[in-house]
C-alpha cells in the first residue's frame, strides 16, 4: 500500500491505494475479526489498535490477524502498547518491511537538509496538525533551509520546496493548506532516526498528554533538541549543564507556571524556544544573557 515501497518492485499496473479513515479502518479490523468471540477486556482495546495503523489496509489486515492469532487480553495489550509507543522495535509486531519503506523514502531525499526536516516534524506529538508557516520558521532557526537573506519570506521558499518533498515522498501528510502531520508509524521510525552529521540519542521526545515530560540530568546534558509538549509537565530543572539545547518545545504545559532564574544560563546554542499555552507569566532575565 505504500508508493515508495512499491518503486522496489516490478509490476504491470500501478494501482493507487488510498489511505482509509479510522471508521473504515475499523470495519476492515473488525471484519477480520467478526467471528470471533472476545472478552471485554480484548474488546475495549479494538477501540484503541486500528487508529494505531495509519489506515494502511494491509498493515490494519496484518495486525488483526496476529491479534486474531491469540485471543488473549495480555498478549493483545502488548501489542497495542508496542504500537503506541513512541519508541519501539517494530519488527517485534512484524512490521520491519514498513521501516524498509521508510528508510527507502528516507534515503530517496538525497539532500541533508531535506533529511533534518523531516526528523524535526516528529518532535511533535503523534497525530499533531502542525502549521507549516511555524514548521518553517523552525526549520529557518535551525539553519536547514538555503536561505542567502536571512528574511521568513525568502524561507518560506524553500521551505515550501522542501515540503513539497517530504509530501511528494508520503513522509508527511498535508491536512490542509495551512497545516501538515508525520504519519503515526513512520513518525516512530523518525524518532528512532539520528539527524544527519550528529550524534546518536540528541533528540529526546518526550510528548503527549500521557507522557511524563521529565528528563534525567543526562538526557538534558546530552540534549540537542527537546520536546514536552503538552506532557504534563510542572517544572524544570532549576539549573543544568544543558549547553548543546538547539530547540526546546514547552507548549501546551498550562501547569508550566514558572521557570527558575539560572535554567537559561546554560543554553547559548538556543534557537527555538515555543511557550504558547503554559502558565508562564514572566519569563527569567537570564534568557537573555
Amino acid at each position: 500500500t505504500d508508493p515508495v515501497l512499491l518503486r522496489s518492485f516490478g509490476f504491470d499496473q500501478k494501482i493507487k491505494v488510498e489511505k482509509l479513515p479510522h471508521n473504515d479502518s475499523r470495519k476492515l479490523f473488525d471484519k477480520i475479526m467478526e467471528d470471533e468471540k472476545l472478552s471485554k477486556e480484548c474488546y475495549d482495546l479494538v477501540g484503541l489498535i486500528p487508529k494505531e495503523l495509519s489506515g494502511l489496509p494491509g498493515v490494519i489486515s496484518f495486525i488483526a490477524m496476529l491479534l486474531k492469532s491469540k485471543i488473549d487480553a495480555e498478549f493483545w495489550g502488548t501489542i497495542k502498547d508496542k504500537l503506541t509507543a513512541d519508541v519501539g522495535e517494530s519488527e517485534d509486531l512484524g512490521l520491519g518491511g514498513l521501516f524498509k519503506a521508510f528508510e527507502i523514502a528516507y534515503e530517496g531525499l538525497k539532500e541533508d537538509r531535506c533529511k533534518s526536516c523531516l526528523l524535526y516534524a516528529a518532535l511533535f506529538p503523534k497525530e499533531f496538525t502542525i502549521p507549516i508557516n511555524v514548521l518553517v520558521e523552525c526549520w529557518k532557526a535551525e539553519g536547514f533551509l538555503c536561505c542567502p537573506a536571512p528574511t521568513f519570506l525568502k524561507a518560506r521558499g524553500d521551505g515550501i520546496f522542501v515540503l513539497h518533498k517530504l509530501t511528494g515522498h508520503y513522509l508527511l501528510e498535508s491536512c490542509s493548506e495551512q497545516y501538515v502531520k508525520m504519519p503515526i508509524l513512520f513518525r516512530r521510525f523518525a524518532i528512532r532516526t539520528t539527524f544527519p552529521g550528529e550524534k546518536v540519542g540528541t533528540s529526546f521526545v518526550r510528548s503527549g498528554p500521557k507522557i511524563d515530560g521529565h528528563l534525567k540530568d543526562d538526557e538534558w546534558k546530552m540534549a540537542r533538541r527537546v520536546s514536552l509538549i503538552q506532557s504534563q509537565l510542572e517544572e524544570l530543572p532549576v539549573s543544568l549543564e544543558c549547553g548543546g539545547i538547539s530547540t526546546l518545545f514547552l507548549q501546551l504545559n498550562p501547569d508550566l507556571r514558572s521557570i527558575k532564574e539560572p535554567f537559561f544560563t546554560t543554553l547559548k546554542e538556543l534557537r527555538v524556544l515555543d511557550l504558547h499555552s503554559t502558565g508562564i507569566q514572566l519569563l527569567p532575565s537570564s534568557i537573555s544573557s
